[in-house]
């Protein structure tokens, strides 16, 4: 889910973007165990099939017409290091994660303005999320020596990013603009996993 919050004009206007879409990837990574406890670390990449985009909600308070403005989040690699904490009873493993995720998945902010004092102008600009943090939990079962199957919620966090750029044309021409966005994911992975 996407968080937009434009500072073109007065008052400052806040909405979210939902953005729905498929996570599909691979994984690998190690196990040391200790009795039941047990100490692991995983890198994971895959893609992020996001994909949304809202129109600004409410009036201009100048020029009494809706805002025509739209935040978007579009679809990304990413790519993640997590240590996993977990604890084991007999052939199944309850655990927890946390760690690093970095994005190309990109936050986008367009407005094109055709009527009076702008009339005509466009503004539009994107940027990739980058790096961020990400924490979760799950349950891996073994139903033979080397292969298990597991169910994991992650909650992954960009924080907050800055679009910036310049109107095109019209009223706006050469008008800066700067557009704050963050961007949170909330997964749920089904997962096949083998033992070398």
């Amino acid at each position: 889910m996407a968080n937009t919050t434009a500072s073109l004009r007065s008052p400052t206007v806040k909405w979210r973007t939902r953005s729905d879409g498929l996570l599909a990837g691979i994984n690998a990574g190690h196990n040391w165990r200790d009795d039941n406890l047990v100490f692991g670390i995983e890198g994971e990449i895959g893609r992020l099939n996001l994909s949304g985009r809202r129109r600004q909600p409410g009036q201009d308070p100048v020029l009494g017409l809706p805002y025509d403005a739209y935040g978007s989040v579009d679809k990304g690699w990413y790519g993640g290091l997590s240590a996993r904490l977990g604890y084991a009873l007999d052939r199944t493993l309850f655990y927890t994660k946390a760690g690093v995720v970095y994005s190309t998945a990109k936050l986008g902010f367009s407005d094109t303005c055709t009527t009076d004092p702008c009339g005509n102008s466009t503004i539009d600009a994107s940027k990739k999320v980058g790096w961020g943090y990400q924490l979760g939990a799950g349950v891996e079962h073994a139903f033979t020596r080397r292969w298990t199957v597991k169910a994991e919620y992650a909650y992954m966090d960009f924080g907050h990013t800055t679009l910036r750029g310049r109107g095109v044309g019209g009223g706006s021409d050469g008008t800066t603009f700067n557009v704050r966005s963050d961007l949170s994911v909330h997964t749920v992975k089904i997962g096949l996993n083998y033992k070398f």
